[in-house]
C-alpha cells in the first residue's frame, strides 16, 4: 500500500503532467493559495464544510483522477490532521519530579551522614513521605481516569437524535426599518445537499461583504458576511443574491465550486435556480 499523504499524491499528479498551480487555478477558477493549501495539508486555512470537498473534486477531475477516491483520501488526511497529541499523564510528571528529588535528598544525606546521625534520619523519613505522596497521587489519578473512562461508554452507548436545525434571519439595514423576517433554511443540514431537492448556496468571503438574499420570491434580507466567514442558504425554487463585494465572495453551488467573479467587481445581483 502507498504511504504517500494526500498532499504530496496531488502534487505528484500535477508535476508528473507538467502542470502548474496557476495552470490548475486559471481552469478550476479555485485560488491558487486554497491550491496550495491542499498540496501543503493546510486543512485549518481553507474555508471548511462542503467548500473543501468542492475543492477537491474540481482539482482531481481536471486531473484526470478519481474524484471519489481522492474525496475519501482527504477526509482521512483532514481527520489524521485533527487528531490530538498525546499529553503526558500527570503520574509521569509526578514520577519525574520524585526522581528528582530523590537525588537532591541523597546528595544530602551522603554530605551530613559522617556528621549528623539525626539529620539522616530525618532525611531518610523525608524521602519515604515524598513516596508516599506521589504513590497516593497516582491512585487517585487512575481511579479517576478509570471512572471517567467508564462514564464516557456509558453516555456514548445512548442513541443522539438530532433535528434538522432551522435559522432565521432578519433583515437590518442601517438607519432604515427592519424589513420583514425570511425563513432560510441553515444549510448546516445540507451536508446531504444532493439528496435534497431545490437550489444549496455556500458562500465565502474573503473580506467584508454586504449582501441581499431572497428565497422562493420572499421579502429580501440584508446582511453582512465578515471576512473569513461562510453561510449556506437553501431555497425550493430560486434565490436571487445581489453582492456588494461580489470579488471577495466564492460560491458553492450544490456542492460544486462556482465560476469566481471577475477581478475588480462589486455589485452583482445572480439568481441560482433550482436543477429539478
Amino acid at each position: 500500500m502507498s504511504t504517500t499523504t494526500f498532499g504530496a499524491h496531488l502534487k505528484r499528479e500535477r508535476e508528473a503532467r507538467k502542470v502548474s498551480l496557476d495552470d490548475v487555478a486559471k481552469s478550476t477558477k479555485i485560488s491558487k493559495r486554497h491550491l496550495s493549501e491542499l498540496e501543503e495539508e493546510r486543512f485549518k486555512d481553507l474555508p471548511g464544510g462542503i467548500f473543501n470537498k468542492g475543492f477537491v473534486r474540481a482539482y482531481s477531475k481536471y486531473l484526470g483522477l478519481n474524484e471519489e477516491e481522492m474525496v475519501a483520501e482527504y477526509v482521512a488526511a483532514e481527520a489524521g490532521a485533527n487528531e490530538q497529541p498525546t499529553l503526558t499523564p500527570p503520574i509521569a510528571m509526578e514520577t519525574q519530579k520524585l526522581m528528582a528529588s530523590m537525588a537532591v535528598a541523597k546528595e544530602r544525606e551522603e554530605s551530613v551522614r559522617a556528621h549528623d546521625p539525626a539529620a539522616r534520619v530525618l532525611m531518610t523519613l523525608v524521602t519515604i513521605a515524598v513516596v508516599l505522596g506521589v504513590g497516593g497521587y497516582g491512585y487517585k489519578y487512575y481511579e479517576e481516569k478509570h471512572s471517567g473512562t467508564a462514564r464516557a461508554a456509558e453516555q456514548s452507548s445512548a442513541p443522539v437524535q438530532q433535528a434538522p436545525v432551522t435559522t432565521q434571519v432578519a433583515a437590518a439595514p442601517t438607519m432604515q426599518p427592519a424589513a420583514p423576517t425570511t425563513n432560510v433554511t441553515n444549510a448546516s443540514s445540507a451536508a446531504n445537499a444532493d439528496a435534497v431537492p431545490g437550489v444549496h448556496i455556500e458562500l465565502h468571503a474573503r473580506e467584508d461583504s454586504w449582501m441581499q438574499v431572497s428565497a422562493d420570491g420572499r421579502a429580501p434580507v440584508e446582511m453582512t458576511l465578515g471576512a473569513n466567514q461562510s453561510k449556506k442558504f437553501y431555497a425550493e425554487k430560486q434565490l436571487v443574491m445581489k453582492f456588494g463585494n461580489a470579488e471577495a465572495i466564492e460560491v458553492v453551488r450544490n456542492g460544486k465550486p462556482m465560476p469566481a467573479f471577475a477581478p475588480g467587481t462589486k455589485t452583482q445581483t445572480v439568481t441560482y435556480k433550482s436543477e429539478m
